[in-house]
């Protein structure tokens, strides 16, 4: 087959799987019973899992990531599971006694006026489907697996941090004395201008502080430490020239990016979020951007994100770097700012 002939076949599996997915999405929870409670994306990931069963792990990761499927489990899913009322411990009890793994700590509440329901984050066993959609407890199981991949942003000359810092026309702001939670895709604590976090977890290894690992560091690419540097970087290596945005503020380190793509799962991203809110960060920031099913706010990050904000947390998440050069207007772009009076 010629390259042009291999590109439309790509081109047309692609639109072909699109189309089939986006038909089950339209038939899902539909009242005829056409659809149940699992969402169509699960299904999809199952079948794409169960493809790859036998391969060594590094290869199926690289190959699910192709795909934007974050899972690190073949035989499971890391999904959001909707209840309409939190679940006893009792009930956790025998939901994992039936591949039904829910994690306590990971119980996103409902937004007024936004999100009507609560979830926990689950890892479900796809032999345990079934038991999902018998479970009347179980409103509705949802994907946690879309991935995100890491943005870069050009840094706090562009907010003219530098002002605040001097206290020009402003009092003068460090950030000392406030938490800030950065979450992303590793970080190297050897860096001069790193300072030591008050914690610093791996969400990629568990689902709460028990399981989380405490190495940070990811050998895929240096981003969270130039994220981390732009937050809150000391200058110490520059002796004072290059420094971030609130060099004086407490780091909260969350590791998020796995180490063969780099790449995050939503799962993950919501584990930091919480644990942001439950240590008291006062802002979270995740320089990560990617896309959801639907792109209109209702997805379980963006759930996560709506009620921590909810809770007096400030919430700071990238739109990244990268566009498309024929469907992005200018105004999308980055100009920089007018000369200062």
């Amino acid at each position: 087959m010629s390259e042009d002939g291999r590109g439309r076949w790509a081109r047309g599996w692609m639109v072909g799987a699109l189309l089939g997915l986006l038909l089950g999405l339209s038939a899902w929870g539909q009242p005829d019973g056409r659809a149940g409670k699992v969402s169509p994306e699960i299904h999809f990931h199952q079948r794409e899992k169960a493809a790859l069963l036998g391969l060594p792990r590094g290869e199926a990761r690289a190959r699910l990531s192709a795909l934007g499927i974050a899972g690190p489990e073949l035989l499971a899913e890391d999904c959001g599971l909707y209840v309409s009322s939190p679940l006893s411990e009792v009930e956790i009890a025998q939901l994992a006694a039936s591949g039904i793994v829910i994690s306590r700590s990971n119980y996103v509440p409902p937004v007024p006026g936004r999100h009507p329901r609560g979830f926990y984050l689950a890892r479900v066993r796809y032999s345990a489907l079934p038991l999902v959609e018998a479970d009347a407890r179980i409103l509705s199981l949802v994907s946690a697996e879309y991935q995100s991949c890491p943005k870069n942003d050009l840094g706090a000359v562009m907010i003219n941090a530098d002002d605040v810092h001097a206290g020009a026309g402003v009092t003068a702001r460090t950030g000392a004395g406030i938490k800030i939670a950065v979450a992303d895709s590793g970080l190297d604590l050897t860096h001069p201008d790193i300072p030591t976090p008050a914690e610093a977890y791996d969400m990629t290894d568990g689902t709460d502080p028990a399981s989380w690992g405490t190495d940070v560091t990811n050998l895929v690419t240096p981003h969270g430490t130039h994220v981390t540097g732009t937050v809150l970087g000391r200058g110490t290596q520059s002796g004072g020239q290059y420094k971030g945005a609130a060099p004086g503020a407490t780091l909260h380190f969350y590791k998020i990016g796995d180490d063969s793509t780099a790449g995050a799962a939503a799962a993950d991203e919501i584990e930091a979020v919480n644990r942001a809110l439950a240590t008291g960060c006062r802002i979270f920031t995740m320089s990560y951007g990617g896309y959801d099913t639907f792109m209109d706010g209702s997805s379980l990050t963006c759930q996560a994100i709506d009620a921590a904000v909810s809770a007096g947390m400030a919430v700071f998440i990238s739109a990244g770097n990268a566009r498309p050069p024929r469907r992005t207007t200018p105004r999308s772009r980055w100009r920089p700012a007018p000369p200062r009076a």
